[in-house]
């Protein structure tokens, strides 16, 4: 019995200990699954949350701020403002750099007074107009400087479109495309038009190159 006993007193001690082994283990278990579950959440959280843009929408975000803010249509202003100290400077310095660079300056400020408005339509346009699917040619005209890009947008109701732009972020290539457009109501004139790739906001007013309503009042009269 003695030793019947001192084996019975041993070995619940030894019980005890496997048992709170076996439950440290298993709560271990269960703690690294717990992380390793939390973990899972966290990445799906992560993943889920994650927007991933195509690369119109990533353009268009990109021009977004400084039509907000309003520098897209003030632009021309500050630029006026640069120029105009420039010409002080090189008057002061007595120096022709500063007036040669107020005069670049000055014909950016010509451009971005035309240009700002366009891009705060385009950016309008594509937030409260309806897309409309379309065709586009684009074309590419090589200078001595750069590159120049046009667009001809030809519409489902017949008009048929053409204007310059500069690519935001992607590098067109020449060809005809399967393409979308955006238009205010106030305005029939594309306000933007997109291809997969990116988009083509007009520089310059566009020009009307053809339209059907006025091919038919031609014939009527």
């Amino acid at each position: 019995m003695p030793a019947a006993l001192l084996s019975c007193l041993l070995l619940f001690p030894v019980g005890r200990v496997v048992s709170n082994d076996r439950v440290v283990c298993l709560s271990r278990q269960t703690s690294v699954r717990g992380q390793e579950s939390r973990q899972k959440q966290v990445v799906i959280g992560d993943v889920r949350t994650i927007n991933i843009m195509s690369p119109v929408e990533q353009q268009i975000a990109n021009l977004k701020p400084s039509v907000k803010s309003g520098v897209a249509r003030q632009l021309h202003v500050y630029l006026v403002a640069g120029a105009i100290l420039l010409v002080i400077l090189s008057i002061a310095l007595w120096h022709p750099i500063p007036l040669m660079l107020a005069a670049f300056i000055g014909l950016v400020a010509l451009g971005s007074r035309e240009s700002g408005p366009l891009l705060e339509a385009a950016i309008q346009a594509y937030e409260t107009a309806s897309p409309v699917s379309c065709e586009v040619s684009i074309s590419i005209e090589s200078n001595t400087d750069c590159d120049s890009y046009y667009a001809i947008v030809s519409r489902n109701e017949g008009s048929v479109w053409r204007y310059e732009f500069i690519p935001q972020g992607w590098k067109p290539v020449t060809g005809t495309y399967a393409a979308v457009v955006w238009s205010l109501p106030s305005d029939p004139s594309p306000n933007l038009t997109t291809v997969n790739e990116g988009i083509m906001i007009p520089r310059y007013k566009p020009k009307l190159l053809a339209s059907t309503q006025i091919a038919n009042k031609a014939v009527d009269s």
